[in-house]
């Protein structure tokens, strides 16, 4: 599809592409740490 559109809308994809990125790191991030929780709480006593 981008690649039919083609140059014209660089900007408004690459600014697309950001906000992507900053919600999958997020999404990534905040899924890392449940995990890491749950894990904690299955090894037992992490503190």
């Amino acid at each position: 599809m981008s690649l039919i559109i083609g140059g014209r809308v660089d900007r408004w994809s690459s600014s697309t592409l950001f906000l992507s990125l900053s919600f999958f790191l997020l999404l990534v991030s905040s899924l890392h740490f449940t995990l890491a929780q749950t894990s904690n709480c299955s090894l037992g006593p992490g503190e």
